[in-house]
């Protein structure tokens, strides 16, 4: 799922939880986009990270306008990419 700045608002919580005994392994791309139709120079890409709680805030956003997320580990299923990557997002933004 792609999020916009209007879906994923500043207040909302990314929780990373990192399940198995390869946890180690585990990382994640928060991809950003200016606009859907421009790809990223890769200097512009963000990086893998691992944090494991991420509040949002207009720095986490910086330019970009789009957000989605990449869960990185070798043959990971997606029930495992699911478990391992939440979003939570106020209620007022509903």
């Amino acid at each position: 799922k792609i999020f916009s700045r209007s879906e994923l608002i500043v207040g909302s919580i990314i929780r990373f939880t990192k399940t198995d005994a390869n946890s180690a392994t585990y990382k994640y791309r928060p991809e950003g986009w200016v606009a859907l139709d421009q790809k990223n120079a890769s200097a512009n890409r963000p990086a893998a990270i691992s944090t494991a709680h991420v509040v949002v805030d207009e720095a986490w956003w910086g330019d970009f306008y789009y957000r989605a997320f990449n869960v990185q580990k070798t043959n990971i299923t997606l029930e495992e990419a699911n478990a391992a990557l939440r979003i939570y997002v106020p209620v007022s933004a509903q």
